[in-house]
């Protein structure tokens, strides 16, 4: 007897059965908990502050956020030396800079400046960083004002490209008349001074405005 070898084949009707569908990997919106967050808040956490004074090799910074914890008097100005990495690099700390301070020593009201921000404005006489207006300062008697002398302060103050506030102190001591020609004067120039006297306390609130 011969083997007889059946050939099977589908029909056109059936199909093969298809592969069961991968799963597809689900994600999790929420990070794990050992995943990292980013930090949106390090920045404004960070201890800033602008210098208010120098005295030799230390600096009287003014924190514009002091952190506030109980129990603990954290005073609104820090104390603070340069780090030498800033000495190294010739990095100047000057009044009006912006700094960053580290390791700040709450008890003993100290800290360090780790970095000096970029300055808006800088004067090399007296030197001051970001100033926004200069306020100039003259006694009209004791001793009689040089216009000479006066006018070379104001070519010196216009030459930083700041805007310039005149003030003449001592005006009880001269007479109206004085004062009129002192205004016509400099409104001359192109300035509009502000007479003041500090010892009679007058006109005080247009300088503070």
């Amino acid at each position: 007897m011969s083997a007889e070898v059946k050939r099977l084949s589908l029909c056109p009707e059936e199909k093969a059965p298809s592969a069961p569908p991968h799963p597809t990997p689900q994600t999790d919106s929420k990070p794990d908990a050992h995943q990292a967050v980013p930090d949106h808040d390090s920045e404004s956490a960070a201890l800033t502050g602008t210098v208010l004074s120098v005295q030799a090799n230390y600096y009287w910074v003014k924190l514009h956020h002091p952190p506030t914890e109980p129990d603990v008097q954290n005073p609104s100005t820090l104390l603070c030396t340069r780090r030498t990495r800033l000495k190294k690099i010739g990095q100047q700390v000057m009044v009006g800079d912006r700094v960053l301070v580290e390791e700040p020593d709450w008890a003993g009201g100290r800290g360090a400046i780790a970095q000096v921000f970029p300055r808006q404005t800088e004067l090399d006489r007296p030197p001051i960083a970001n100033a926004d207006q200069l306020l100039l300062v003259f006694a009209l008697e004791e001793p009689t004002l040089d216009p000479v002398q006066l006018s070379r302060f104001l070519v010196k103050a216009e030459s930083t490209g700041l805007s310039v506030c005149l003030c003449l102190n001592k005006s009880d001591l001269v007479t109206a008349a004085a004062q009129e020609e002192w205004l016509d004067r400099l409104q001359a120039w192109g300035y509009d001074p502000l007479f003041v006297s500090v010892y009679k306390k007058m006109g005080l609130e247009a300088v503070q405005a």
